[in-house]
């Protein structure tokens, strides 16, 4: 519900601007990836710190999750997004004009402690303003950011980076976001609604959402799920935050065509997603995330064991790495939805958000520490990566068994 105002925006108005600071926060964490060659080079820095720089962002959002699941619902809503993008726009500046890598450290630890919590406070918008019979088709949308920041937003930053440097990307995104910050307030209407239904759980303060999110975390069924998530994300950023600089240096793919390679890949992802999606409702959710990860190793293990290779065996191979690797979170998520209790569903997605920050950034903190940077800038010890990937995405198979068993009786 929202509060009512004089002249109420139109739907979509509300829908594209939410999803644009999806979409803008998304780019700020992928296009860092991709950027991975041009900043172990400028900044003469090693794949173990180029590790810190990715998993920063994730583990930072991880934990400021957490803490803002205690306290976010006690904001109005549009000013509590306004405040974090805002936070956000900041902290993407702060990157844009670091001069060296502890500056730059810094300021994504900065992003991510604001970035992270801005898509929880969209979600959550859309709950309060989005009538629950559209609210399926609003959240294919705004979920669609990431394949846009994959199709268009990691080649576009990927060229300005070529042009400009790799400051440029952080520069020319914290201008886009500050436009669109400025319509927030000329678009959202207010939320506050949900302050006066909490007016009776004031006395319990801080230790009763503490203990509700305890009790969330410790059922059996969300515990599954948390290890299924956190097996599944750190199975594909084991490989995918080094895969850029192991396709251009061990693979010898040229820089100038990394841009189209990352926006085949994401085209690809569009329509994978959708067919996915229809053969999870079709042949049941664990058969096709069965499906999905077993045809993900083939990819995952050829590219990283892999030498030279011609340029268009290389796209084939990124475009069904990256169209399988993230298509598994299709059926993983519809899992997932029918192992939460509806009612502590708030808090479980809060806690899962972060479940799958912590996992990203702790497999980017462990691939960094393994691969080791060669004198000609290649990567050593990167199959090693592929063979944890798969390895862990057994415990992920593992974990769904449960789950999918646990949803049969269930009969959810």
């Amino acid at each position: 519900m929202t509060d009512p105002i004089a002249r109420p925006r139109p739907e979509w108005q509300i829908v594209l601007l939410l999803a644009a600071i999806q979409f803008c926060h998304i780019l700020d964490f992928v296009i860092m990836m991709p950027l991975g060659p041009s900043l172990m080079h400028d900044l003469e820095i090693s794949t173990q710190q180029f590790g810190f720089l990715v998993s920063s962002y994730s583990i930072a959002a991880a934990i400021v999750g957490i803490l803002m699941a205690v306290v976010l619902d006690h904001f109005e809503r549009r000013r509590a997004l306004f405040g974090l993008f805002v936070g956000f726009v900041a902290a993407t500046f702060a990157c844009s004009i670091s001069p060296n890598y502890e500056t730059l450290l810094a300021a994504r630890v900065f992003a991510g402690c604001f970035g992270g919590v801005v898509g929880a406070c969209v979600f959550a918008i859309v709950g309060e303003t989005i009538p629950p019979h559209r609210r399926g088709r609003v959240m294919g949308i705004i979920m669609s950011s990431f394949s846009i920041a994959s199709v268009a937003g990691v080649p576009i930053g990927l060229e300005i980076a070529k042009n400009w440097g790799w400051n440029a990307p952080f520069l020319a995104l914290s201008a886009l976001s500050t436009a669109i910050a400025a319509l927030i307030f000329g678009i959202l209407p207010k939320m506050s609604s949900h302050l006066k239904t909490q007016t009776d759980l004031q006395p319990h303060g801080p230790a009763h959402a503490l203990r509700e999110l305890g009790q969330t975390a410790a059922w059996k069924p969300h515990r599954m799920a948390f290890i299924m998530i956190a097996s599944l994300m750190m199975s594909g950023f084991f490989v995918i935050p080094f895969i850029a600089a192991h396709l251009v240096h061990n693979l010898s793919l040229p820089s100038d065509k990394l841009p189209f390679v990352y926006l085949c890949g994401g085209m690809g992802t569009i329509f994978s997603s959708q067919i996915i999606g229809r053969c999870a409702d079709a042949f049941g959710h664990f058969r096709t995330l069965l499906v999905t990860t077993v045809i993900a190793w083939i990819p995952v293990v050829v590219l990283c064991n892999a030498g030279p290779l011609p340029t268009i065996q290389i796209l084939i191979l990124m475009t069904v790495f990256m169209m399988f690797v993230s298509g598994r979170m299709v059926p993983a998520m519809a899992l997932v939805t029918a192992a939460a209790d509806p009612q502590r569903r708030g808090s479980f997605m809060s806690l899962f958000t972060s479940v799958q920050a912590a996992a990203m950034g702790l497999a980017a903190l462990i691939g960094g520490q393994i691969v080791r940077e060669l004198p000609d800038g290649g990567l050593a010890h990167f199959n090693w990566l592929g063979i944890l990937s798969v390895a862990t995405s057994l415990v992920t198979l593992f974990m769904a068994t449960r789950i999918a068993s646990w949803v049969r009786r269930a009969g959810t």
